[in-house]
């Protein structure tokens, strides 16, 4: 199978380590939520007003962090965004699955794929894919755990990550659930 240039960094990038810089947020829980829109890709996605939104580059269109989750926490959980229009023809994301697990294996320590599901995201093929793995960050390993969706729609590469410290995923995986769901398209 031909390797497609585009996923290797595109999917690692990714899998970003943020050290926790400011005091600790005990509230974990939402009760206001902020709508981000990107005029370049035509989306919009919600997230909890007290996660902190980083400004976007070329490719990451969003980056939100969440609380710390007490005094010695030097993890944010984060979910991001990545938008990139796809320049080589015939690209599918179910033709890559192969190299983008390939590519995931060779890029996280310990790679683990927990799961690997194929579906349909506005009427293109997702692959939504849940994997655990180390990395490491300023000299510190960090044991992850992550969930991507990953969609190739009206020829924009569409990846949206959650990564968490793997004892933090399951505390932030339903609010997780509701920023993934939030993703919209607009004219």
């Amino acid at each position: 199978m031909k390797k497609i240039s585009i996923l290797p960094v595109f999917l690692f990038a990714s899998s970003v380590c943020i050290h926790a810089q400011s005091e600790p947020t005990k509230n974990k829980e939402a009760t206001e939520w902020i709508q981000l829109s990107d005029t370049t890709y035509k989306f919009t996605i919600s997230y909890p007003a007290q996660w902190t939104k980083k400004l976007p580059n070329t490719n990451t269109r969003f980056f939100f962090t969440t609380p710390l989750a007490s005094d010695s926490d030097n993890f944010r959980e984060n979910v991001n965004g990545i938008a990139r229009k796809i320049e080589e023809k015939g690209f599918t994301i179910l033709a890559a699955t192969d190299d983008i697990k390939e590519s995931l294996a060779k890029k996280l320590g310990n790679f683990n794929l927990i799961k690997a599901t194929e579906s349909k995201w506005f009427g293109a093929d997702e692959l939504a894919l849940e994997y655990t793995g180390t990395n490491e960050t300023d000299g510190v390993i960090y044991n992850v755990h992550f969930l991507q969706r990953i969609a190739a729609i009206n020829g924009i590469l569409i990846t949206l990550t959650y990564t968490a410290d793997n004892s933090q995923y399951e505390l932030y995986l339903p609010m997780v659930k509701k920023i993934f769901n939030s993703f919209k398209f607009y004219q």
